[in-house]
């Protein structure tokens, strides 16, 4: 669920998104402030472009009506804000803040997918992988259990058994489990998966033959990375234990 078309910045399409996951455990406003002055650490250039950042950050702690013709109607708190960021080059990007359950929120940054589906594109491998530091660079700051490079996906539409529109309890980072990470992986165009097994032990208990990570190198990141069943997505094992 977005605000607003991404055309009023991001003109074209399909688009890629690089989504994570985080508890809420302040007030709305502390919490956007919080991880924008988080986010300067990242090691990208990237500006924000929004006219009045304040502004934006007192309509996400505010909300707006999910149906205004509604009385008893349930109250949306998400915002959008336009940047660029250098991800190997300078791009477009739209950072989405969406309060999905009361202490749950996704952080989603939205890019015009430039990159060719055939897995034989090298252009394709290239950008991947800068997409790819990319989020681990991001997790490397937030440390959050779950996050995805996915095309036209996010982590409420990929890793949630649940036909309810959220915000909703139904998409607690806690109700998020192994069987359905599976099912949407083996069901969606993924790029990269990423998940912090402190969150998810089961994903490095389970030894079974689908479920095995021998943890390899991939491309100079720090994380392990291995495949999850028949999916072969490149996943990223963080906080593993020896």
């Amino acid at each position: 669920m977005k605000l607003n078309s991404k055309t009023s910045w991001l003109e074209g399409g399909p688009y890629l998104e690089v989504s994570f996951l985080l508890e809420n455990k302040s007030n709305r406003i502390t919490f956007i402030k919080e991880i924008l002055d988080k986010l300067k650490n990242i090691p990208y250039k990237y500006q924000i472009k929004a006219n009045n950042l304040k502004k934006e950050i007192d309509k996400f702690s505010e909300g707006y009506p999910y149906d205004e013709n509604d009385p008893n109607t349930y109250q949306i708190h998400s915002v959008e804000i336009p940047l660029t960021i250098n991800i190997s080059k300078e791009r477009k990007s739209k950072l989405y803040f969406e309060e999905v359950s009361e202490n749950t929120i996704q952080i989603n940054f939205c890019f015009l997918c430039d990159t060719n589906k055939s897995k034989e594109d090298k252009k394709e491998d290239k950008d991947i992988l800068a997409y790819t530091k990319f989020l681990s660079s991001l997790y490397e700051i937030f440390k959050f259990p779950i996050g995805v490079i996915s095309v036209e996906n996010d982590c409420v539409t990929l890793f949630y058994d649940s036909d309810k529109a959220w915000p909703h309890e139904d998409f607690k980072i806690s109700n998020i489990d192994l069987p359905q990470i599976v099912k949407s992986i083996n069901n969606s165009y993924i790029y990269v998966l990423l998940i912090d097994s402190d969150y998810f032990p089961m994903i490095i208990a389970n030894n079974s033959e689908d479920f095995n990570f021998p943890a390899p190198s991939f491309c100079n990141l720090s994380p392990g990375l291995s495949y999850l069943g028949e999916s072969k997505i490149p996943i990223i094992i963080n906080n593993i234990k020896e």
